[in-house]
């Protein structure tokens, strides 16, 4: 395999600490990093400059508009979970190795939810049932804090058999949709993508109340039309 002197690199500006992983001293080859607005990354820039790699955010559209015509780019790298800007498919045509930042975020935002949670409810460990809506990434990590602070877990997940969400966290008690909203009360709600069934259920308050009850609906890993 030959390995470039020069890789050259575009990458959205607004990507933290390139600097620090992007160099000649961890990549053993001279690196040209050149910095842009995501959303001035476009075909003729990419072609301008030969770029190897593309380092992007979900303001960039990487697709067949913005790739057609180019032969230099080898790898594109987004520091999202989220691939919904990324055409993977086409990528693949063109032999183009793909890679995101998937459960980047799982730690901080399950510290943020169980924290609120604690806050905003003043519950009592002990007798607090916390109810998630999707095991992913972000859901199998709260569930993984509120076991170690002894909360009793309800779970639900349309996407996985019983056995799949014990595996996860063997402490966990999966339910149905309907006994996680009736079993839970005091709500928090975090929400990656639109689940109108839920939230309208929310809304309008369709579950039965009890006051040491907790339903923290997490949405951002289930993807519902």
């Amino acid at each position: 395999m030959n390995i470039p002197t020069q890789i050259t690199i575009i990458a959205d500006s607004n990507i933290a600490e390139l600097d620090n992983y992007f160099n000649s001293e961890i990549l053993t080859t001279e690196i040209n990093l050149i910095r842009m607005v995501g959303r001035d990354i476009t075909a003729d820039i990419i072609n301008h400059h030969q770029a190897d790699a593309l380092l992007v955010r979900s303001v960039t559209q990487i697709n067949k508009t913005l790739l057609e015509n180019n032969q230099s780019v080898k790898f594109v790298g987004s520091a999202t979970i989220g691939t919904d800007h990324i055409e993977q498919d086409y990528l693949a045509e063109k032999n183009i190795y793909f890679s995101n930042a998937v459960g980047c975020s799982k730690n901080s935002v399950a510290q943020y939810v169980i924290t609120a949670i604690l806050q905003l409810n003043k519950v009592q460990k002990k007798s607090a049932i916390l109810g998630i809506i999707g095991l992913g990434n972000i859901g199998s990590c709260l569930a993984n804090y509120a076991d170690d602070l002894g909360l009793k877990i309800l779970a639900y997940d349309p996407f996985l058999t019983k056995e799949q969400m014990l595996d996860k966290n063997p402490h966990i008690q999966p339910v149905n949709f309907q006994q996680l909203l009736t079993q839970s009360c005091q709500k928090s709600a975090y929400s990656a993508c639109k689940f109108s069934a839920i939230i309208n259920a929310i809304r309008y308050n369709k579950f039965a109340c009890t006051f040491n009850k907790i339903l923290a609906i997490h949405l951002s890993d289930l993807s519902f039309n």
